[in-house]
C-alpha cells in the first residue's frame, strides 16, 4: 500500500525556510556570499531603474537582482506551498502579480522627492523633498492593497492563493529569532524569565547588544516566538 505523505503545517514550513535563509546568511562570515543577489531599493531621481541594486554591490545589474530575487523567492515559497499540500500553479500566478505590484510601489516610494530627508538633498541634487524615507513605498503598497480589495474584487479574489501573511510573518520571526541567538553572544541580558500571559506560559527575554535593545516572548510549550521588538537604547 502506498503511503500518503501528510502535508506540513505553516509553523514547520516557516521554520524550515527561515532556517535555510539564516544559515545561508551566516556563510558570509566565512567569505561565501549566498544572498548577495537579493534586490534592495535605494533612492533615485531620474531613472526608476537606478533604485534597484543587489545586496552585494556590483554582483548583478539592478534589473538582474530584481529578477533573481523574484525567481528564487518564488521558487522557495512555491516549495513551501507544495509541502503544505496546496496548489503551486495558482500560488505562482498570484504571487507574481503581487510581487511586481509591490516592487512598483516600493520603487515609486523611493523617489528622492518623496524619500530624501533634509541632509540628503544635496547628495541627491534636488531642492526639496517630503522626507518620508524609502519606507514611503510601504504606504503606497498599503493604499494599493486597499484600492484592489475595495474596487477590484475579481482581481482581489484571484490573488488570494498568494496572500499568506501568517506564513510570511512566521518565516521572518524565525530569521529574527535566529539573529537573536547570534546577538546573544555579545549581549547584556536585562531580563529573562517565565511568566503567565493570555492563558499560557511564556519566556520573556530582554537584552541589549551595542546600541540596540531586543525583546521577545517565546511560547514555553511550543518554543515559537510569539512577539518580537527591536528599539534603539536612545528611544
Amino acid at each position: 500500500m502506498e503511503t500518503v505523505r501528510k502535508p506540513l503545517n505553516e509553523d514547520r514550513v516557516a521554520l524550515l525556510l527561515g532556517s535555510v535563509i539564516f544559515i545561508l546568511a551566516l556563510l558570509k562570515f566565512s567569505g561565501i556570499d549566498m544572498l548577495g543577489w537579493a534586490v534592495k531599493i535605494g533612492m533615485w531621481v531620474g531613472d526608476p531603474l537606478d533604485a534597484w541594486r543587489p545586496a552585494t554591490k556590483g554582483l548583478l545589474p539592478g534589473y538582474g537582482a530584481l529578477f533573481a530575487t523574484y525567481a528564487i523567492l518564488t521558487g522557495a515559497l512555491a516549495c513551501c506551498v507544495k509541502l503544505m499540500g496546496n496548489d503551486v500553479v495558482k500560488f505562482v500566478k498570484s504571487f507574481t502579480i503581487i510581487f511586481f505590484i509591490a516592487m512598483i510601489c516600493y520603487t515609486l516610494g523611493a523617489n528622492a522627492y518623496i524619500a530624501a530627508n533634509p541632509t540628503q538633498l544635496k547628495a541627491q541634487g534636488i531642492p526639496w523633498a517630503l522626507g518620508l524615507s524609502t519606507e514611503a513605498g510601504l504606504i503606497l503598497a498599503l493604499v494599493m492593497g486597499i484600492v484592489i480589495s475595495n474596487f477590484m474584487p475579481n482581481l482581489a479574489e484571484s490573488l488570494k492563493d498568494a496572500c499568506r501573511p501568517e506564513l510570511f510573518v512566521k518565516i521572518a520571526i524565525v530569521i529574527m529569532g535566529a539573529e537573536l541567538g547570534v546577538k546573544a553572544a555579545d549581549a547584556i541580558f536585562v531580563k529573562a524569565g517565565l511568566d503567565w500571559d493570555d492563558g499560557r506560559y511564556i519566556y520573556e527575554i530582554k537584552m541589549v547588544s551595542g546600541t540596540m535593545e531586543y525583546e521577545c516572548d517565546i511560547n514555553a510549550a511550543t518554543g515559537v516566538i510569539t512577539d518580537w521588538d527591536v528599539d534603539s537604547i536612545y528611544d
